[in-house]
């Protein structure tokens, strides 16, 4: 039961690589906007 919670710093990088996956994706898709907007013309 308590095997989920065993190891505090696994559940902190887990939540530390969510957050910076979600960074990642904004960044990215920021990225793909300003390209398709720079290759529209």
């Amino acid at each position: 039961m308590g095997l989920r919670h065993r190891d505090p710093a696994a559940c902190f990088l887990r939540l530390k690589m969510r957050t910076a996956g979600q960074r990642l994706g904004t960044l990215h898709r920021r990225f793909l906007l300003i390209a398709s907007k720079s290759a529209s013309f």
